[in-house]
């Protein structure tokens, strides 16, 4: 069934474009998953209400094809008309989700928080994917039937079709991951996808009129299609099939996390792995199908997809205990992590094939195998394929949000994985209990059965993933875990004493007590750096709440009215009353919110006069790469009082280019841009639309009941050893950068910079600070608008910032006179002094 001219139709051609529409159906995904979290936010919920909009839409438009498929005889001619469809569809509303933060943020004015506003919003959602997705849903009836007009048809036919489109959305997802997005943009992207499926019309209109001119467009024949299955058996499977699919998916992305990071490269290369795997296994429904017993085959993939999850995630566990294997594989070994970024890709990407793909296998051959069991007659062709289409769509969307809601937080990868695979083994011996009777397949069954049971039930509680191996030495003892879709939260603690940290994904985040002191310092520097600048503020609010340190400490400041606070995971909230500081939370001022922190601003109902931000930071996660976005930076301004202040932490180990990009972006948004640095890591960007030298407070000592006298311990004696952090303006960015592109949600290129930075910290540390400094000097403002002219303190600040940086480039000596030369100007001097101990620790790691 290779020409027209005989008769027959045109396969091959019609393969070609399953293949290129399944790619174009991907693109559309990934770029749609961007640009719509800017309305509806990157939370579980807004997650899940995204897939169940595209994919329900999908389910919707295949079940529907045959109710429209009367106004055109030709499947084919319709066919390129649904292509066609989706071009001007795409194209239309693609444009109109731009506008669509401004609609929603009045909308949340009207409904308030809530159910309600959740419901409109999901509601929403559905409503603005459901044209073009179902359009993308009724070409797969269409296509199939264009090409099945026999019983052998649809034995020759229906794997290929599905298969390829799926095998096609897997390079979707691979051009759109790694090459679209961020050359093009989101919208680059769809219009991209566009020519894809305005290609395939063009072909299917001309393969219509062949056929047509051939007269090969017989009606379909009344041959039955026997099965064992009761109806009803059928249509559990494809719903059950679709719901530990999508179970699987969420699932296992979170526990790859512990190997392959989150980088944005990282996540796509498991998602083309989990893609290919599904249509690979729906190409070998041909081959099996005429072995005959499908029923039996459906029966023995069902068991074999429980057998081969759990040994997807044994082998996991297998990594993760062994440490020869964790030390090789793992993003978290220092040795994977210190090599180029394709290698850490490609070892990413062998781990993904290796756990996933077989399972996979098995699960792409379920799909078709069922819907052929469904048809019934190959009459029916388009409307039980559009059926089991919707079916196994409808479980899909159940699986992805019951896993992200409840298996995930509840069970856990390894607990989930054993649910996922035990309903896998019970569809199996379903589906094997109606069908022919055999032996021989008995014995295989029940092993395969057998082996499910033993296999869930040996396995642990949990995965035993640590994260960074310098936490883990200072924190040894697991006091908290909880997996979650939007990251795995751990809370540790010393051996002895108080102290303890949080991580995300294996990240530091937080901590309390002198265990790490960089970071306690922070977290003191975020709250009272701000109120230094622009004393006396009344409503504040923390984008981020970890261990509640940034909160606690704005809370001592009594003149504070309403503190805020915004998570976007649940699970931090549980791990922060582990920590002293969360006593904070039960502060009548403090009202704290589990909430995307763009889709809060945008619905926020009042201004505040200081906003954090603290948001992790890491080259292996590009989650907030979103809330360093010049987006969100706008929608933050907007929420400002008229003269309020934003804070955002940056770690001057960021790569060269994305420190530029977030520098850029920062002084795009806030006209008054000042950059304080406290070494060797935390810069503060500190923005505002009133200029800050000004209200900024002056003092050599902190007053006794001053709650800024917490850092004292860590060297600052007053406001004056604060204000003595600055480095630069936004004049002197904008000399040290120029004109260039910003951190936008159309592109997020910060999330690709970072995946791909080269691994010398010590590198990015001496160019991001050499930027500024230089960018300072070009600018011609040397001196510290903070500071009085000719000042002791600008000379000493002057010169321990260069010994910095000349420490960061392990030029010690010039290091070393610098700092002495500032301890003869001011011999108490806390910066001098402290970078002189830093420079003898950093020489002596070094040699």
């Amino acid at each position: 069934m290779t020409s027209a001219r005989g008769g027959e139709r045109p396969a091959g051609v019609l393969y070609a474009l399953a293949f290129v529409s399944g790619a174009a159906a991907l693109v559309y995904q990934v770029a749609w998953s961007s640009l719509l979290s800017l309305t509806f936010g990157s939370s579980t919920l807004a997650v899940s209400a995204v897939v169940a909009g595209f994919m329900g839409g999908m389910g919707l438009g295949a079940w529907g094809w045959h109710r429209v498929r009367g106004a055109h005889r030709s499947p084919l001619l319709a066919y390129a008309w649904l292509e066609l469809g989706i071009v001007l569809s795409t194209a239309v509303f693609t444009r109109a989700f731009v506008h669509l933060p401004r609609v929603f943020a009045s909308l949340a004015g009207d409904l308030g928080a809530g159910t309600g506003f959740d419901l409109a919003r999901v509601v929403g959602v559905f409503g603005l994917l459901l044209i073009p997705a179902a359009l993308m849903g009724a070409t797969y009836p269409a296509l199939c039937m264009a090409l099945i007009r026999s019983r052998q048809g649809v034995d020759r036919h229906l794997g290929v079709i599905y298969g390829l489109n799926t095998v096609g959305a897997a390079l979707g997802a691979l051009l759109g991951g790694f090459v679209l997005v961020e050359w093009l943009g989101a919208r680059g992207a769809v219009t991209a996808a566009n020519g894809l499926n305005f290609g395939v019309a063009l072909v299917a209109l001309r393969a219509a009129r062949r056929v047509r001119g051939s007269g090969a467009a017989a009606e379909p024949s009344d041959e039955a299609i026997p099965t064992a299955l009761p109806v009803l058996v059928t249509a559990l499977v494809l719903f059950g099939s679709g719901f530990t699919t999508l179970g699987y998916e969420i699932v296992w992305f979170r526990a790859l996390r512990y190997l392959v990071g989150n980088g944005t490269y990282a996540l796509t290369t498991a998602l083309v792995v989990f893609l290919l795997g599904l249509g690979l296994g729906a190409l070998l429904y041909r081959p099996l199908v005429r072995r005959g017993a499908p029923e039996r085959t459906l029966g023995l993939s069902q068991l074999a997809v429980g057998l081969l999850a759990l040994a997807a995630i044994g082998a996991e566990l297998w990594i993760l205990r062994e440490p020869v294997l964790r030390e090789s594989l793992s993003i978290f070994s220092g040795r994977v992590r210190a090599q180029a970024w394709t290698w850490r890709l490609a070892v990413g990407a062998g781990v993904a094939t290796a756990v996933m793909l077989p399972a996979t296998l098995a699960m792409g051959l379920a799909f078709p195998l069922a819907s052929r069991l469904f048809l019934g007659s190959v009459r029916q062709v388009g409307a039980r394929v559009g059926g089991a289409y919707l079916l196994s769509n409808l479980g899909s969307i159940s699986g992805a949000i019951f896993a992200a809601v409840v298996v995930l937080p509840a069970l856990g990868t390894l607990g989930g994985t054993r649910a996922l695979a035990v309903c896998n083994a019970a569809l199996g011996l379903a589906v094997l209990a109606f069908a022919p009777r055999s032996r021989v397949v008995w014995v295989p069954a029940g092993l395969a059965a057998a082996g499910v049971l033993a296999g869930a039930a040996l396995l642990p509680a949990r995965l035993p993933f640590a994260g960074e191996s310098g936490v883990v030495r200072a924190a040894p003892r697991l006091l908290f875990e909880q997996e979650a879709e939007m990251g795995t939260v751990q809370v540790r603690a010393a051996p002895n004493g108080p102290g303890r940290v949080m991580t995300i994904d294996g990240a530091l985040i937080a901590g309390a007590g002198d265990l790490i002191p960089e970071i306690q310092r922070k977290q003191l520097l975020l709250a009272h750096l701000p109120i230094v600048l622009a004393p006396g503020p009344v409503r504040t609010l923390n984008v981020g709440i970890a261990s509640c340190s940034t909160l606690a400490a704005l809370a001592e400041h009594e003149r504070i009215e309403q503190l805020d606070a915004v998570e976007i995971n649940r699970a931090v909230m549980y791990g922060a009353r582990l920590f002293a500081e969360s006593a904070v939370l039960d502060d009548p001022r403090v009202t704290a919110v589990v909430e995307d922190a763009v889709h809060f601003l945008l619905r926020a109902p009042r201004r505040y006069d200081l906003i954090v931000s603290d948001g992790k930071q890491n080259k292996d996660f590009s989650g907030n790469a979103k809330i360093l976005s010049a987006e969100f930076y706008a929608f933050a301004a907007e929420r400002l009082s008229e003269c309020g202040t934003f804070v955002q932490w940056i770690p001057m180990s960021n790569d060269p280019v994305s420190f530029e990009l977030i520098s850029r972006t920062f002084r795009h948004a806030f006209p008054e841009t000042q950059i304080f640095f406290d070494p060797p890591e935390s810069v503060y960007m500190v923005g505002s639309r009133c200029a800050l030298a000004p209200r900024a407070r002056r003092g050599e000592r902190w007053d006794a009941a001053d709650p800024a006298a917490a850092l004292e311990p860590y060297g600052f004696r007053g406001p004056d050893d604060l204000l003595a952090l600055w480095v630069a303006d936004g004049d002197a960015l904008e000399a040290a950068f120029g004109d260039g592109p910003l951190n936008g949600w159309d592109r997020l290129p910060v999330a690709f910079a970072a995946y791909r930075a080269r691994p010398s910290r010590s590198g990015a540390q001496a160019l991001n600070l050499g930027a500024l400094l230089d960018g300072r000097a070009a600018h011609g403002a040397e001196r510290s608008p903070f500071e009085a002219p000719g000042s002791t303190r600008a000379a000493v600040r002057a010169k321990v910032q260069v010994a910095i940086r000349r420490g960061f480039e392990r030029d010690f000596p010039a290091a070393r006179r610098l700092v002495g030369d500032a301890l003869e100007l001011d011999p108490d001097d806390p910066q001098a002094r402290w970078v002189q101990s830093w420079l003898r620790v950093t020489e002596r790691k070094a040699s």
